[in-house]
């Protein structure tokens, strides 16, 4: 675990090894809240100019478990009961 100090103008510097980890760079924006009093630092989906926008996967997998929800849904059921 890492220790950050919350500055005078409420500013902290994230450690090398967390932004590392997080695979974040300089200028990527990252969405900040409070979940059970646990602050969570999250990088927006897409928000990096320097990286592609997940938007473009979207409906890659399409029918892949099925041609509907229904049959996607039943899928992964039999997959879980198999466990």
């Amino acid at each position: 675990m890492t220790t950050v100090t919350l500055r005078e103008r409420r500013q902290i510097t994230l450690p090398a090894e967390v932004v590392t980890a997080a695979g974040i760079q300089v200028n990527d924006e990252l969405d900040v809240r409070v979940v059970c009093g646990v602050i969570q630092m999250v990088p927006r989906v897409g928000a990096s100019p320097q990286r592609p926008k997940m938007s473009r996967f979207l409906g890659a997998a399409t029918g892949v478990y099925g041609g509907s929800a229904e049959e996607s849904d039943a899928y992964v059921r039999q997959q879980r009961d198999s466990w």
